[in-house]
């Protein structure tokens, strides 16, 4: 399975991984796979470096920062880090008296249909799982730490059960030990008897933190929303099956794996599954959805279909076009030579992009204007092109459709969603 492997994830830590912020405190939605300190190996990126530098790079100043608590490296979620070294104190004694809370969503094996509270002593023990010895937490009768857990179920298919956690402890893989000991591991927990593997995580996320400053008595809280479902967990991966991912790819990513220098960013710095391939490339400079799969027949069929398979894009233009200026785009405009198919256009009002690194260039007395564009080609930067002819050249590219496969409302840029083929 890929979390013993040592090919590890760089961390790119930008503006959306971000869930709140101010001058004491910072919460960063932490991504599977993300270590959130410095570990055995110390080549391996960690949260904490990657925010260091992030900080440092915008604010161009060294910041204090120090992480009160920690995720295990497959758990994603929300994970708070101080940054007025005045508060250390104070948030730990917060956490050890139980006062910051910290809710949960997991997908376990078999039913559960109850709430109900799990109550037992823990102890580290070294253990060997597929003959490696880990340092994993067992029940045990006497000599161990209290763990308190409660447990709300929230909807259950004929596998799995989707429930929300509570822990009224911190102990190290607290949550995880209770669903092993109840004889309901989380999905993709092979560390505690799941008999499920998943390429990207362990079905445990922490969606919800919050607490009362001390300083300021103000209420920080915290969601981050939940990267998996039922749906998505309900076949376990093997390495003969089919995976389809949707990945949103960020700006100033090539879209591909493979490097030619070191300094460029690739959709491998994103993405560690093995043998997958994107379908439908974005241009570096361009944003949104990518499908990955390693469905070599399926990819073929999309791409040699590709006449017959709408994109939609949202597409900040410079200036103000007119609806005769959208029609030229919807009657076809001849680039190189070459008529493109009828498009699709209208003018996108109330809607908020999410922050791009770095912003668009704005000119203080040019308007901009959010378009979607819906489009059955896919020519060389075909819609830059279009625009550009119009009179109003492309400031910013989002792909948000791509055939049956939609991106908004699922995943922020650099998130990756496990998904089912569709026809």
């Amino acid at each position: 399975m890929f979390r013993d492997s040592k090919k590890f994830r760089n961390i790119r830590i930008g503006i959306n991984d971000i869930l709140f912020e101010n001058d004491n405190y910072l919460i960063v939605n932490k991504k599977s796979g993300w270590p959130c300190t410095e570990t055995v190996d110390k080549k391996r990126p960690h949260l904490f470096g990657a925010l260091k530098s992030y900080l440092k790079n915008r604010d161009k100043v060294e910041s204090y920062l120090s992480a009160p608590h920690r995720l295990d490296v497959y758990t994603s979620g929300a994970i708070l880090f101080i940054k007025n070294k005045s508060l250390n104190k104070d948030i730990d004694n917060l956490f050890k008296d139980r006062k910051i809370k910290k809710v949960y969503e997991a997908i376990v094996e078999g039913k559960i249909d109850s709430e109900m509270t799990v109550s037992h002593f823990l102890k580290e023990s070294k253990t060997s799982v597929n003959g490696i010895k880990k340092n994993l937490m067992e029940v045990v009768k006497s000599g161990g730490k209290k763990a308190i857990t409660n447990i709300i179920p929230i909807e259950s298919s004929d596998k799995f059960s989707l429930v929300e956690v509570e822990i009224k402890t911190g102990r190290k893989h607290q949550i995880r030990v209770a669903f092993k000991s109840l004889g309901h591991p989380i999905v993709g927990d092979s560390d505690y008897t799941s008999s499920y593997e998943r390429v990207d995580q362990q079905c445990l996320h922490a969606k919800h933190l919050s607490f009362i400053c001390p300083l300021t008595h103000e209420e920080i809280s915290v969601s981050a929303k939940t990267p998996f479902n039922i749906e998505n967990c309900l076949d376990s991966e093997d390495q003969n099956s089919f995976k389809y991912y949707l990945f949103n790819k960020p700006y100033n990513v090539l879209c591909q794996f493979s490097k030619t220098h070191e300094s460029e960013v690739t959709l491998k710095d994103y993405i560690d599954i093995e043998s997958v391939y994107p379908v439908g490339r974005l241009d570096k400079d361009s944003e949104g959805l990518v499908l990955l799969t390693n469905d070599g027949k399926y990819k073929n069929e999309l791409s040699h279909n590709e006449t017959n398979i709408e994109k939609t894009y949202l597409v900040q233009v410079e200036g103000s076009p007119t609806q005769s200026d959208l029609k030229k785009l919807e009657n076809g405009l001849i680039i190189k030579g070459k008529k493109t198919l009828p498009a699709k256009a209208k003018v996108v009002k109330d809607f908020e992009l999410w922050q791009r690194e770095p912003p668009i260039r704005v000119r203080k007395n040019i308007p901009t204007t959010l378009l979607e564009i819906k489009i059955k080609e896919g020519r060389n930067r075909q819609i830059r092109k279009m625009t550009a002819q119009i009179g109003f050249p492309t400031l910013r590219l989002i792909r948000i459709k791509l055939g049956p496969y939609d991106l908004m409302g699922s995943l922020l840029p650099g998130d990756l969603l496990k998904v089912s083929k569709k026809l």
